[in-house]
């Protein structure tokens, strides 16, 4: 998969907000009158054979009948006691299965108004219903003939909802309509605002919109601080977090305080967009020193990477800048691809399953950037797989990490498709550095503790990156 080059080589990096917004994704709305309706009372003749008074007759008498909803059994609800067997596959050390079913009923009770009373005539419970969540399936069946404005899978899918929010970790989600690659990462259509973000000094700085992107159109700067996002303050919230309330469906808008330096806050409502944008980026500096982004870890990345070393080798570069900063991980199978153009089939990372074991996973051999010096740019943006990457290349001697220390995430999510269209992702394990270690919690220590400054964003000089380049000037001068 090929990536346009020219229209990104001088852009700065950190974070895209251009991911696709979760809550899109989950459904949460209204379960209110205008929903597709579920049930459908239907007419049935029920042929009654009635003996005559005259001999050898039979008279047919036709009868009208109500057929109450056929019970939501088999594969209607399959998703939802899949999730349940995932959550305790998963979570089963912090919540048992009453508690998964104490809040399925809880949602059910709160969205549909109803409840179980000891005079309500009980069904049979239908084969598949986990044990334990008999008065679940009960109180369903209830709001399936009494309510029939609300749409079955909306509400099966926030029934879900309410069970990973039991969890406690926000990394777990529900997913609607969405693709799950082979090792398990679920990847999305892009929406959002078209900008770069960075962590600077603990605040969340606009560091390029995108030329023609809506946050260019909108007026967003580099350097304007984000104090607000649709009226909720992000003071000591993380970037990640952040970005998160960012997105959003395309079409829709989002308000930004912004504070920009000399002048009063501004807000400004920008409109999100579908945006189709690559998630590596380079340039050629002098005395060839190529210098290679990565902003996110997706299933195009790969590609994209191994262009751009194609092209940055056809330019003589003698020495590369690998910058993770602002890159919050993602799959991670583009990890270990990315990893593959650097390493030479050494062991990149060791996965620890929920059960014990592990499984350590090797990258290719034979990749375009194994025999050029490289530094690589890590931050407190950089988390999850783009620590694993950085904490690969630096164990194995490919380079060493400028920067400031990394957020510190090991654990490893996946995605499991439920049928119906609905995934959920839960956490499958942690990764783990080839030696045994974990980034968790303390991130990865930089070996040169190099800090972008509010000052530094405002004149436009990157002195991480610039101090990553005069440790490769001289160590390429020294070799020459």
């Amino acid at each position: 998969m090929g990536v346009v080059m020219n229209a990104s080589e001088d852009r700065e990096t950190e974070s895209s907000l251009t991911r696709d917004q979760e809550g899109e994704n989950r459904r949460r709305g209204s379960l209110g009158p205008g929903v597709v309706i579920l049930f459908v009372v239907g007419l049935v003749f029920v042929v009654d054979m009635v003996q005559s008074p005259a001999p050898e007759q039979t008279t047919i008498a036709s009868t009208t009948t109500t057929i109450a909803p056929e019970p939501s059994t088999g594969a209607s609800l399959t998703p939802m006691w899949q999730a349940v067997e995932h959550l305790e596959d998963a979570y089963g050390d912090r919540l048992d299965r009453p508690e998964l079913a104490t809040a399925a009923l809880a949602f059910l009770k709160g969205v549909s108004e109803a409840s179980l009373d000891p005079q309500d005539p009980l069904e049979p419970i239908p084969e598949g219903v986990p044990a334990g969540f008999e008065q679940v399936w009960q109180l369903w069946r209830k709001i399936e003939l009494e309510k029939t404005e609300i749409e079955s899978r909306d509400l099966m899918v926030q029934t879900i909802e309410a069970m990973v929010e039991r969890t406690g970790d926000p990394g777990a989600a529900v997913l609607v309509d969405v693709t799950v690659e082979p090792d398990g990462y679920v990847e999305d259509a892009l929406y959002g605002i078209g900008a770069f973000v960075v962590p600077v000094e603990g605040l969340v700085v606009i560091s390029q919109p995108f030329p023609g992107s809506p946050a260019s159109k909108a007026g967003i700067r580099p350097g304007d601080v984000i104090r607000e996002v649709d009226g909720v303050s992000v003071a000591d919230i993380g970037l990640e977090e952040v970005v998160k309330l960012i997105r959003g469906p395309a079409g829709t808008t989002v308000s930004l305080v912004l504070q920009r330096a000399g002048s009063d806050p501004v807000e400004v409502e920008v409109t999100r967009e579908t945006l189709e944008l690559g998630t590596a980026r380079f340039t050629m500096h002098p005395g060839g020193i190529g210098y290679l982004s990565v902003n996110s870890l997706e299933a195009r990345t790969p590609a994209e990477v191994h262009d751009i070393l194609e092209s940055l080798k056809r330019r003589d570069m003698r020495a590369l800048i690998l910058d993770l900063r602002g890159n919050t991980g993602g799959s991670p199978g583009a990890a270990l691809a990315v990893a593959g153009e650097f390493l030479d089939g050494e062991i990149a990372y060791v996965e620890e399953h929920l059960d014990g074991t592990s499984t350590a996973h090797p990258a290719d051999s034979g990749g375009l950037g194994v025999d050029f010096p490289l530094v690589i740019l890590i931050n407190d943006g950089t988390a999850a797989e783009a620590e694993l990457l950085a904490a690969a290349l630096r164990y194995h001697g490919r380079g060493p990490l400028f920067g400031s220390p990394s957020d510190g995430k090991a654990t490893l999510y996946r995605g499991y498709e439920l049928g119906e269209g609905v995934v959920i992702v839960t956490r499958s394990g942690r990764w783990l550095i080839p030696g045994g270690d974990s980034v968790e919690p303390s991130g990865l220590l930089p070996d040169q503790q190099v800090t972008l400054t509010s000052d530094d964003l405002a004149a436009g000089f990157d002195r991480p990156q610039a101090a990553a380049n005069a440790y490769l000037w001289t160590l390429l001068q020294g070799a020459a």
